[in-house]
């Protein structure tokens, strides 16, 4: 009985240190233009694009993007709102209009996140629609990651 309940403490041991590391392998994206980084899965390399314009950073399934050109493919896309009032000039209007969500506010700024209200994902095409779809279930995990650095 006591090698039984050793043998099953060390399977949980080691149960629980494979997913300590397994997590530990996500990749870091960190924006060094607006100081901020998420947390994207490991299994997000080499299948996403970014674009950061004046104000915000838009994430691309990269092969929809590729294939089907500019803007498709997007997943999401975090705004900045600097100065911190610029939120309440065109945020909130945004917030009604598009879904966009504030995840986070300093004293400056204001940083929001906002979902395609199209369909991003070519149904022609079904192994892009997969990578999308499979991609778009990580979301809210992703924005949960954001950490201002």
């Amino acid at each position: 009985m006591k090698k039984l309940l050793v043998l099953s403490a060390v399977v949980c041991l080691f149960a629980f240190l494979t997913a300590c590391n397994s997590a530990s392998t996500d990749i870091i994206y960190k924006s060094e233009k607006f100081g901020f980084s998420l947390s994207l899965p490991s299994d997000w390399k080499d299948n996403y694009y970014v674009k950061e314009s004046n104000d915000a950073v838009a994430i691309y399934h990269k092969g929809t993007w590729a294939k089907y050109g500019d803007g498709a493919g997007r997943l999401f896309t975090i705004t900045v709102f600097n100065p911190k009032n610029k939120w309440e000039k065109e945020g909130k209007e945004l917030q009604d209009m598009v879904g966009m969500k504030k995840i986070f506010e300093n004293d400056k700024e204001v940083f929001a996140v906002s979902y395609p209200t199209d369909v991003q994902s070519m149904s022609s095409d079904a192994k892009l629609s997969q990578e999308y779809k499979q991609m778009e279930k990580d979301l809210a995990g992703i924005i949960m990651s954001f950490k201002l650095q």
